[in-house]
């Protein structure tokens, strides 16, 4: 049975105050032991902000904190003690397969055979691994971008000979005893295992978390409680607990400010409108000018003149 549970925080309180209070509501004891706990927050500030919050409200009390991680060292502290490769170790590795292999051999991906120098070499491996980097983001390679593509018949022999290359350049990792960091990351999250002095784990206010810390989350679930919580919304609640509920953060931008959060990808509301017209009345007097204007009217040169 997955150990997994929604929490439904005050939507009533700033979002900092809010996972403040639930953290210290059972801690009731002269000293306050959190360190069994594993919180997963956005951002390093707001982990800052949480840490110091904490203090605070601790007082007097003695107070064994949290463990505070952002959902990349959640799984970064997975990884066994393996020789990982370095940026260094990767950019040889790539220019090593670059400048070893046969162009025409690869005619997908260089119709026209280059120049293979050195700075042809370094230039390509950068763009490979910025790739994979983005493809890493999703638990994914350039082999399982072409088993995938191969399926949906898009352009699947340009990923086929991509997942070549990246066999040669895990090849190369080999033979220097290195292993693939993104291949690291993909192995921690599937055999995620929680430290033994971790009894639960907390994914507090964490909006679109990417898929490696959720599957890790998804195996952690298997031993240990693990707890999602967020903002109990007027407008939507979570009504089942599957992998997407993960992603079902509902958190005002007012909110997220609090705990030191962007807030530019979400749409802002009547009193947050209002907030950034105390907050900056030159530009929003600004944004005003210019809509009267209406969209054929002509560029305004010089500076805007304030709203009356």
């Amino acid at each position: 049975m997955p150990n997994r549970v929604a929490i439904h925080l005050d939507w009533n309180l700033p979002l900092l105050p809010a996972i403040t209070q639930q953290l210290l509501r059972c801690a009731s004891a002269p000293c306050i032991d959190l360190s069994s706990d594993l919180v997963i927050v956005p951002t390093v500030q707001s982990g800052r902000r949480l840490r110091e919050a904490l203090a605070l409200a601790a007082g007097d009390r003695g107070l064994f904190p949290p463990e505070i991680v952002t959902p990349d060292v959640f799984l970064g502290q997975a990884i066994t003690a393996e020789p990982i490769a370095n940026e260094e170790s990767v950019t040889a590795a790539w220019v090593t397969v670059l400048g070893a292999i046969d162009c025409t051999q690869f005619e997908a991906l260089f119709p026209i055979a280059p120049e293979q120098n050195t700075s042809w070499q370094l230039g390509m491996a950068q763009r490979l691994m910025q790739l994979r980097n983005e493809l890493g983001e999703e638990g994914l390679d350039f082999a399982l971008a072409a088993q995938r593509t191969a399926e949906s018949g898009h352009e699947p022999a340009r990923w086929g000979e991509l997942a070549r290359l990246e066999g040669l350049y895990l090849d190369q990792l080999q033979t220097r005893a290195l292993k693939d960091p993104k291949h690291a990351r993909r192995t921690a999250a599937q055999s995620y295992v929680a430290p033994p002095q971790i009894k639960r784990i907390i994914l507090a206010a964490t909006p679109d978390p990417q898929p490696l810390p959720l599957q890790a989350l998804e195996r952690a679930q298997e031993s240990i409680q693990v707890e999602v919580w967020i903002l109990r919304s007027r407008r939507r609640t979570v009504r089942s607990m599957g992998a997407a509920d993960y992603r079902a953060l509902d958190a005002t931008p007012a909110a997220l400010r609090s705990m030191g959060l962007p807030s530019t990808n979400l749409r802002l509301g009547q009193s947050d409108r209002c907030y950034y017209r105390r907050k900056h009345p030159r530009q929003s007097s600004r944004i005003r000018a210019h809509r009267t204007r209406g969209p054929d009217a002509q560029p305004h040169r010089g500076r805007c003149p304030r709203a009356g």
